[in-house]
């Protein structure tokens, strides 16, 4: 769908599956517990250029799981990558002919604290991180290219008495890429963050690294 330089992109899904559900059962041997829901999902895409310099770009995936048979729960959820289930926004800035800055905000939740919470029966258990970045690129000439990126890491674990997995982090990455080959980038890249602890039950730190990145 297009409005003006607004662009929709809307995908739907459908499918049927069925799982042993032996985390909801009392029984992990129960051979009831197993069952059968359909998913239907929409996917939303947003992509809206501005002007030539600003760009926002998202996307959403939501899906509602129906269990008709077994012992599983129904449940909505936004789906994800990585070990977590999140949603992203993005908006980018050109700078001069090869420059793009890019600001982006993210929030998830982690995958594991929902199978946690459902396994001790606790709702309310959560394990939450939002991350504020801040990246710079540019195409320093034909063969090489870097870039720069800031990233603020605030993650916290709900309800009060898991604040001891509470952690706050600033990160810097730089990174320069030269063009091996026309699909193939390789160079180094150097890494800093700093990691705190808001309650003093584990000690800050500071974590350096270094390396070769690619890019395929």
């Amino acid at each position: 769908l297009k409005y003006g330089t607004l662009q929709l992109g809307l995908t739907g899904e459908f499918a049927v599956r069925w799982s042993d559900n032996n985390n909801y059962s009392p029984e992990d041997d129960d051979d009831d517990a197993g069952g059968w829901s359909m998913i239907p999902a929409l996917s939303l895409d947003i992509y809206w250029p501005i002007n030539p310099y600003v760009e926002v770009n998202t996307d959403i995936r939501f899906a509602y799981h129906h269990y008709f048979g077994g012992a599983g729960e129904n449940d909505w959820e936004i789906s994800g990558d990585e070990g977590q289930v999140s949603a992203d926004f993005g908006v980018d800035f050109k700078l001069g002919q090869d420059g793009r800055l890019t600001l982006y905000d993210e929030i998830s939740r982690e995958i594991e604290s929902l199978r946690v919470a459902r396994e001790a029966r606790d709702a309310d258990y959560s394990l939450l991180t939002n991350i504020l970045g801040l990246r710079y690129e540019n195409q320093l000439n034909r063969d090489w290219n870097g870039s720069i990126q800031y990233e603020h890491k605030n993650r916290w674990a709900s309800p009060r008495e898991y604040d001891y997995e509470d952690s706050i982090s600033d990160a810097i990455d730089v990174v320069f890429l030269r063009r091996v080959t026309p699909s193939l980038k390789l160079g180094p890249y150097v890494r800093y963050e700093r990691i705190r602890f808001p309650e003093d039950r584990r000690n800050d730190r500071d974590v350096w690294g270094g390396g070769l990145s690619y890019v395929w």
